[in-house]
């Protein structure tokens, strides 16, 4: 098919040249088909009629003949004549405004001047008006994929091309991302081919990172746009942190064509994130590449359409956070009251602050959360389109400190039946000489500790009591200035299990200091704090896309102690294990001695000795 000059956008009154209105298309002259002299009859029955859908989402499109008529060539111009309704038009349903048995009547009225004159009906107004008067079939549809064309052959006439109804929110019984509707009229005297030029908004979420170098500050979701300061994808917290996170929204190219324009922030927290309500705010920049904000005005009546109307969800353990406006055009700012100039260009920023709770995950496979756009996409009418979903991940890790004592094969003899059931029998190498030796090893359960920041902070734990009132269930709830006075059911203090086991869940990569405050009864308390530095290797970018996070955000997860021994998590880089020792009595065992290196048959261990030992080691769980 061979194009010609580009069409006027306009119908002309005349009905005399092959000419279009669309909103969202551009549509080619059509093609010659075949020889014709002045004034004749054109002899073709039907010509191919061409959709070429240039947008992100398939279509289906419905064609509904309007006008019909005999099809004449002057000059090499083909127009049609006699007109008379088409068969896609139910002239039962025609508006008082076209309500005329006499077609030809009804095209004498049309121009394609905005302001028109009495008597006359604008194209666009018309196009509004005969939508309502459609028949019930169409007279032909067209399914077309993102990116591919659609042909179908029609008589000559005037045609009214829509989406199907709903399609653009679900389309094959799969729902439609970037979804915006499309109608317009067509004059198909010939071969005709059109191009889509649909619009939709585009939108992208961030977290902010608070220690780690930041790869970038822009996202090709939205193009010139700078994130925030150490905004990216991926982020790692410890329970309790402030977690700011940033969404992005822009408008498509066609806004001035809306009357109303509903707009809709949607964010999914999974049930290891806390959304802090107070911390939303909303605001206003002119251009994708400006800075200048302004801060818009919050309401809290869905009536009252000057700002935007927050709500907060729960579903199945997740938080969904809706910042939603019912009409952008009417929207004013915070401070002043005034509207603001929103045009095709302009860009909304909305800025909150979240937390993780217990429920977080640790290491893999991370605590995300998602985000949409919803937003107006019929012109012409009523309906919501939806962006892609955009994903961030927040990780946070656990420290599994096990307090033990080791006995040589000679003690463990002494003991009587009761306390040896206590122990258990390893084998390692006491003495370095690369041969492993029998010993045994015995879980210690009462010792308590603090755990330090590098800048002084505490942490702090919530608690369960026994029937006896002694506490257990300790959970890591966040960390608070040394001086810190605990409320009822807090502590400063851990204590281990029956298992000997002390962990703590929820900590970000960071430095740490272990202090033993009491050692169980009859064992010596370590003199020294212990330096955990806990090192999670994480990808931040602009580029991750909720793929496997193991591939593409968290890659590794290791704790240094005391500058020396180095220790690799399991496998989901979640969690790092430790051991702690403390020895009875005034004088170290004779197997043992400072820097003595330990090798356990499954794993390598460091002793360091200071009136007490401390043992870490990897742990082999297959063992």
């Amino acid at each position: 098919m061979k194009k010609k000059n580009f069409l006027t956008l306009a119908l002309i009154a005349s009905m005399s040249m092959g000419t279009v209105t669309s909103q969202g298309f551009t549509a080619y002259a059509a093609t010659e088909n075949g020889s014709s002299t002045e004034g004749a009859e054109e002899k073709t029955d039907k010509y191919n009629f061409t959709i070429k859908n240039t947008g992100k989402t398939a279509h289906k499109f419905e064609i509904y003949q309007i006008f019909k008529g005999e099809l004449t060539v002057t000059d090499a111009k083909r127009s049609l004549s006699y007109i008379k309704w088409g068969e896609g038009v139910d002239t039962t349903k025609l508006p008082n405004e076209i309500n005329d048995e006499d077609a030809a009547k009804v095209a004498a009225k049309l121009t394609d001047e905005k302001d028109a004159k009495e008597g006359k009906i604008n194209v666009e107004e018309f196009a509004e008006l005969i939508s309502k008067a459609l028949s019930e079939s169409a007279t032909a549809t067209i399914d077309i994929d993102a990116g591919n064309e659609g042909t179908v052959a029609l008589p000559a006439g005037y045609y009214f091309v829509k989406d199907l109804d709903g399609s653009q929110e679900k389309l094959n019984g799969k729902d439609v991302e970037n979804g915006s509707y499309t109608q317009y009229i067509l004059q198909i005297v010939g071969d005709t081919e059109t191009e889509t030029k649909l619009d939709a908004p585009s939108s992208l979420k961030k977290v902010k990172e608070n220690v780690k170098k930041v790869e970038g500050d822009e996202d090709t979701r939205i193009a010139s746009f700078k994130v925030g300061e150490q905004y990216n994808d991926v982020a790692d917290y410890s329970i309790g942190d402030v977690i700011p996170y940033e969404l992005v929204g822009t408008l498509p190219s066609n806004y001035d064509k809306y009357e109303t324009y509903y707009y809709s922030f949607v964010d999914t927290m999974s049930e290891g994130l806390t959304l802090d309500g107070d911390s939303v705010k909303v605001y206003f920049r002119p251009a994708v590449d400006d800075s200048t904000e302004i801060e818009l005005k919050e309401v809290t009546n869905k009536d009252d359409k000057t700002g935007y109307r927050k709500t907060v969800s729960t579903d199945d353990g997740s938080t969904v956070l809706n910042v939603s406006f019912e009409d952008l055009k009417k929207a004013v700012a915070k401070d002043s009251g005034k509207e603001i100039n929103i045009t095709k260009d302009s860009t909304f920023v909305v800025r909150y602050n979240a937390s993780l709770n217990e429920k977080a995950a640790v290491g893999l496979p991370g605590n995300e959360n998602e985000f949409h756009l919803e937003y107006s996409n019929n012109p012409n009418g009523e309906g919501h389109g939806k962006t892609p979903e955009d994903k961030n991940i927040v990780f946070t890790y656990e420290i599994d400190n096990e307090k033990v004592t080791y006995m040589s094969e000679t003690d463990y003899a002494l003991l009587n039946q009761e306390d040896k059931a206590k122990f258990e029998e390893v084998s390692y190498d006491l003495d370095g000489d690369g041969t492993a030796e029998k010993v045994y090893r015995r879980k210690l359960s009462g010792a308590k500790f603090k755990l330090f920041t590098e800048k002084g902070d505490v942490a702090v734990f919530s608690y369960d009591v026994d029937d006896n009132g002694k506490k257990k269930d300790f959970n890591f709830k966040g960390w608070k200035d040394a001086d810190y006075k605990v409320a009822e059911g807090e502590s400063t203090e851990v204590e281990s299990d029956a298992n000997g086991l002390v962990k703590i869940k929820g900590l970000d990569s960071g430095v740490y200091y272990l202090e033993e405050t009491e050692a169980p009864s009859g064992y010596n308390k370590l003199t020294d704090r212990v330096k955990l530095e806990l090192t999670a290797v994480t990808v931040n970018d602009q580029n991750w896309e909720g793929k496997t996070a193991k591939d593409a955000a968290l890659k590794a997860l290791t704790v240094k102690l005391n500058d020396k021994t180095e220790i690799k998590s399991d496998d989901n880089y979640g969690i790092v294990k430790t051991e702690i020792v403390n020895y009875t009595g005034s004088t170290l065992p004779s197997t043992g001695g400072i820097g003595t290196t330990i090798m356990y048959a499954f794993g390598a261990i460091l002793v360091i000795m200071g009136g007490a030992a401390i043992i870490i080691k990897r742990r082999n769980d297959a063992a």
